[in-house]
């Protein structure tokens, strides 16, 4: 399965189907002029192999591999021409790389690649927390079989610990991926509302997708635009900026840029209140912050700032409970962001018990980033299609982006957001083109 995964990254940008040329990696029924292919391949490392060679390798497994009985891969690349169909993708070893770069040769559009899915040295892990199924014992059988499933499909795994059971998935290098696809499109469009996340640095990577080998390679550029230098503890520092008014004149040919008061001039008003809650108001913060505070102290000042917002978030929870519930008992559609993945399952739980919730049976949705991204937007298409009253708690780091969730009355940020994008990214998702109401 890992194998392929570079191809389904393909099927995400392009949105077409690709073919997946691959040759068995097992000691199989596949021969090659009477020796399987694993023995052949062995036999006959770091040599190259001819086109007709390989076909006939292929030709075992045709069906699975799509050469759709083509004796030699020439007669496939000619028919695919000729049909105008779809370009296909080669992925393997160094070794298998190097014998079909002659298909570039018949097909411009062919993509040959060894495992780019991959970290440089190791392979590197996303790790997904599954829920618990102890509670309902009639549905872990199935629910468990469809979660493996789900895992092999994606080349990862399921693993037990002590923490509950987990689902390991490869981390996919998408940034490597549209890089080579870019330089094989002949149209590039970035639709990507904030280029700029960190600093100026990080504006290279995406000029270089839409204009490849028009801004040099990332050293070059980092020296002329983020003043890079030596650093205080080795390495080079490209946190600065430099020459900022000739990149402006070059983003310029290249950029479409729409003021903010110019997206949103018609939109329904939105209103920005804060609420200052007294110390004696303020209920005890949840646990584990003391270490966090320690940690953080070793990463630096905003690291220290970041965890103190997330704790004075979690003592808001009981003024934070009172205002939720007024506007729920105006039918209202009200959602939460706070800091901490703990504090969010505590609220979450504390909205449910009121009395309001209690009594008319209102919904009630809560998650943060150990759902699944699919997970997220579920709950969103059902918290979007409910009439109202109802209630979404969740992180403002989860769900602060690439999420609609206009048809919102009021947005509480109990962390409050410690930069400019932040504060813009998460009122994005309430005050946002399709929006029909007002927002507070």
């Amino acid at each position: 399965a890992a194998k392929i995964q570079f191809a389904r990254e393909i099927e995400r940008f392009l949105s077409l189907r690709v073919h997946v040329l691959r040759p068995a990696s097992h000691p199989g029924p596949v021969k090659v002029k009477g020796e399987n292919w694993h023995e052949f391949r062995s036999r006959h490392k770091g040599q190259k192999m001819s086109p007709k060679m390989m076909g006939e390798a292929w030709l075992a497994h045709r069906q699975e591999h799509g050469i759709d009985g083509r004796k030699t891969v020439e007669e496939y690349v000619e028919a695919c021409l000729v049909n105008g169909s779809r370009p296909f993708v080669v992925v393997g070893w160094e070794a298998l790389v190097d014998n079909i770069k002659d298909l570039e040769r018949y097909n411009p559009s062919t993509l040959v690649c060894d495992e780019l899915h991959a970290g440089k040295s190791t392979k590197r892990w996303d790790v997904v927390h599954l829920p618990d199924l102890s509670e309902d014992p009639t549905k872990s059988l199935a629910q468990m079989r469809k979660e493996d499933g789900e895992a092999r499909s994606q080349g990862g795994f399921i693993k037990d610990t002590e923490e509950g059971r987990k689902m390991l998935l490869p981390v996919l290098n998408q940034a490597s991926a549209a890089a080579r696809l870019a330089r094989r499109a002949s149209k590039r469009i970035g639709l990507t509302a904030t280029p700029i996340k960190d600093r100026v640095r990080d504006l290279w990577g995406q000029l270089d997708t839409i204009e490849p080998n028009s801004h040099g390679n990332s050293s070059m550029w980092r020296s002329r635009y983020c003043d890079m230098k030596p650093g205080r503890y080795g390495g080079m520092d490209d946190r600065g900026s430099s020459n900022l008014d000739e990149l402006k004149r070059r983003i310029s040919h290249v950029a479409h840029i729409l003021t903010y008061a110019e997206t949103h001039k018609h939109l329904p008003p939105k209103r920005r209140q804060s609420v200052y809650i007294a110390p004696e108001d303020q209920c005890r913060p949840s646990g584990g912050f003391a270490k966090e505070l320690r940690d953080a102290q070793k990463r630096g000042p905003s690291a220290v700032l970041e965890v103190r917002l997330a704790q004075a978030a979690s003592k808001k929870r009981k003024a934070v409970l009172s205002m939720i519930e007024d506007h729920l008992s105006s039918g209202q559609k009200v959602t939460v962001f706070t800091g901490r993945r703990r504090d969010c399952d505590e609220l979450g739980q504390m909205v449910r018990k009121l009395n309001y919730v209690k009594k008319h049976n209102t919904s009630v949705w809560s998650a943060h980033g150990e759902q699944s991204t699919e997970a997220r937007q579920l709950i969103v298409d059902d918290y979007m299609d409910h009439p109202g009253p109802c209630a979404l708690v969740g992180t403002g780091h989860s769900f602060g982006e690439s999420l609609n969730i206009n048809d919102t009355d009021a947005a509480f940020f109990v962390m409050l957001p410690y930069t400019p994008g932040q504060l813009r990214q998460w009122e994005g998702r309430f005050h946002r083109a399709s929006s029909t109401k007002p927002v507070v």
